[in-house]
Formats: structure tokens, C-alpha cells, sequence
């Protein structure tokens, strides 16, 4: 699937289109640079799920939750070992990443560890590029067979 987008009202509507279609409880990896566009998509992605409280990047928290969504800002990681240390893994543990969808902004951060968390789980892998002008955005989203036990 692929968005062109020319401004950030746009953007949002590709992310509120795109969680309409995706099942619930799917892993969004987003990948792209500082400004290309991932929390706008992640708030119109969240808008299509239907919260309705204000969503920001959680840059500094590292996670907000919501009730049916997990936005998860990797930003401040330097590696797969640092989730240890900001209690990634106890949502793991406490099952609750099964039970709701997880938008990752930086996703590029964890990438040796994707296949090892989210085994079993339907994963989206969204790219994001910037497009002809300031405001442009493509946004590619391609599904991640990773849903074996």
C-alpha cells in the first residue's frame, strides 16, 4: 500500500485510512527521519481507531497509552539492550501488546529484535520518504509475514 501526501492534514488522513483497514492488535513499525512525518500519520492513525483524546509524540515518556493503541517513541534508544531498561519488555510480559494495536516511531532502533518480540503478530512495516515539496510525504506500507508461533 502507498500514500502520497502533500501536507500534514493528509498525512494524518493516510494514517486514519490505514487503521480502518488493519486488524486490531497489528505492530506498526515506522521508519523514516526526524520530520518526515511519523507522529502526524500516528495521530490520524489513532484518530481511525478511535481515540479521541489529544496524541503527541511520547519522545521523552517513551510510551502513551491509549485504550486500544500503544505509541511507542524510540527515539531516545540507542540500542535493542536499552529495552530493557525503559520496561518495553514488561508489556510483553504483561500481554498487553497482544490485546491492542503498537504504533513503534524509530522502529529502525530495535530492527535485529522485531522477529524475537513480536512473534506471532501481524506486522506493518511503514516507510516514510519525503515527497516533491516541504510538506510531501510517500508513505509505503508493506506487510511483515511474521504471524508464526
Amino acid at each position: 500500500m502507498r500514500y502520497v501526501t502533500n501536507s500534514p492534514d493528509e498525512t494524518e488522513l493516510a494514517g486514519c485510512e490505514l487503521a480502518r483497514s488493519l486488524p486490531s492488535g497489528a505492530v506498526l513499525l515506522l521508519f523514516g527521519d526526524l520530520g518526515s512525518g511519523k507522529t502526524c500519520f500516528t495521530r490520524g492513525f489513532a484518530r481511525g481507531m478511535g481515540v479521541t483524546e489529544a496524541v503527541t509524540s511520547p519522545t521523552f515518556t517513551i510510551v502513551n497509552e491509549y485504550e486500544h493503541l500503544l505509541h511507542f517513541d524510540l527515539y531516545r534508544i540507542d540500542s535493542a539492550d536499552d529495552l530493557h531498561a525503559i520496561g518495553f519488555l514488561d508489556y510483553l510480559e504483561r500481554g498487553n501488546i497482544p490485546k491492542r494495536t503498537v504504533v513503534i516511531e524509530w522502529a529502525e532502533r530495535i530492527a535485529s529484535e522485531i522477529p524475537y518480540l513480536f512473534r506471532g503478530m501481524k506486522i506493518f512495516k511503514v516507510l516514510f520518504s519525503a515527497g516533491k515539496n516541504a510538506d510531501a510525504r510517500i508513505i509505503e506500507v508493506e506487510s511483515i509475514d511474521d504471524t508464526r508461533d
